[in-house]
Protein backbone atom coordinates (compact mmCIF):
# COMPACT_ATOMS: atom_id res chain seq x y z
CA UNK A 1 0.00 0.00 0.00
CA UNK A 2 1.69 3.31 -1.04
CA UNK A 3 1.88 6.09 1.98
CA UNK A 4 0.00 8.88 0.84
CA UNK A 5 2.64 12.44 0.54
CA UNK A 6 1.86 15.02 2.88
CA UNK A 7 1.76 18.18 1.18
CA UNK A 8 3.74 20.05 3.97
CA UNK A 9 6.28 17.99 3.90
CA UNK A 10 9.52 19.33 2.51
CA UNK A 11 10.97 17.55 -0.54
CA UNK A 12 13.79 18.43 -2.52
CA UNK A 13 12.93 20.29 -5.67
CA UNK A 14 9.18 19.82 -5.10
CA UNK A 15 6.87 22.91 -4.85
CA UNK A 16 3.73 23.12 -3.79
CA UNK A 17 0.91 24.26 -5.83
CA UNK A 18 -3.06 24.11 -5.48
CA UNK A 19 -5.45 21.74 -7.42
CA UNK A 20 -7.56 24.00 -9.28
CA UNK A 21 -10.70 21.58 -9.19
CA UNK A 22 -10.88 20.90 -5.07
CA UNK A 23 -8.42 23.36 -4.04
CA UNK A 24 -6.39 20.95 -1.68
CA UNK A 25 -2.72 21.67 -1.47
CA UNK A 26 -0.93 18.98 -3.37
CA UNK A 27 2.84 18.10 -4.67
CA UNK A 28 3.84 19.87 -8.07
CA UNK A 29 4.61 16.63 -9.45
CA UNK A 30 1.78 15.26 -9.45
CA UNK A 31 0.01 17.52 -10.88
CA UNK A 32 -0.98 18.12 -14.94
CA UNK A 33 -1.78 20.62 -17.11
CA UNK A 34 -5.23 20.37 -18.39
CA UNK A 35 -6.26 21.59 -21.97
CA UNK A 36 -8.39 23.98 -20.36
CA UNK A 37 -5.22 25.79 -18.67
CA UNK A 38 -6.26 24.11 -15.22
CA UNK A 39 -3.55 22.17 -13.08
CA UNK A 40 -4.92 19.26 -11.50
CA UNK A 41 -4.50 15.62 -10.25
CA UNK A 42 -5.00 12.28 -11.87
CA UNK A 43 -8.10 11.74 -9.82
CA UNK A 44 -9.55 14.93 -11.74
CA UNK A 45 -7.78 14.63 -14.87
CA UNK A 46 -10.81 14.76 -17.85
CA UNK A 47 -9.98 14.48 -21.48
CA UNK A 48 -10.94 16.92 -24.10
CA UNK A 49 -13.88 15.82 -25.60
CA UNK A 50 -13.35 14.82 -29.30
CA UNK A 51 -16.57 16.76 -30.49
CA UNK A 52 -14.14 19.97 -30.07
CA UNK A 53 -12.74 18.94 -33.16
CA UNK A 54 -15.43 17.91 -35.30
CA UNK A 55 -14.12 16.05 -38.63
CA UNK A 56 -15.78 17.25 -42.02
CA UNK A 57 -15.85 15.35 -45.21
CA UNK A 58 -14.97 17.35 -47.81
CA UNK A 59 -17.22 17.03 -50.67
CA UNK A 60 -15.78 15.63 -53.61
CA UNK A 61 -15.06 17.42 -56.91
CA UNK A 62 -15.99 14.95 -58.84
CA UNK A 63 -18.62 15.90 -61.66
CA UNK A 64 -20.11 12.47 -62.89
CA UNK A 65 -22.06 12.50 -66.28
CA UNK A 66 -20.79 16.02 -67.37
CA UNK A 67 -21.75 17.45 -70.32
CA UNK A 68 -20.03 20.06 -72.75
CA UNK A 69 -21.97 22.92 -73.75
CA UNK A 70 -23.31 23.16 -76.73
CA UNK A 71 -21.73 25.60 -79.54
CA UNK A 72 -24.34 28.70 -79.74
CA UNK A 73 -25.93 28.76 -83.26
CA UNK A 74 -26.67 32.46 -84.20
CA UNK A 75 -30.34 32.25 -86.03
CA UNK A 76 -30.69 34.20 -89.55
CA UNK A 77 -33.92 34.84 -90.79
CA UNK A 78 -34.48 33.53 -93.90
CA UNK A 79 -34.46 36.54 -96.72
CA UNK A 80 -38.28 37.04 -97.52
CA UNK A 81 -37.18 38.00 -101.42
CA UNK A 82 -36.40 34.75 -102.36
CA UNK A 83 -38.94 32.86 -101.20
CA UNK A 84 -41.25 33.97 -104.55
CA UNK A 85 -43.99 35.11 -101.98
Amino acid sequence: MAVPVNPSTFEPGGANTIDDETGFKVKMSEVSKRWDGHFVTDDNWEERQPQDFPVIPRAQKVFKDARSVPAIVNYTPPDKSTLGG
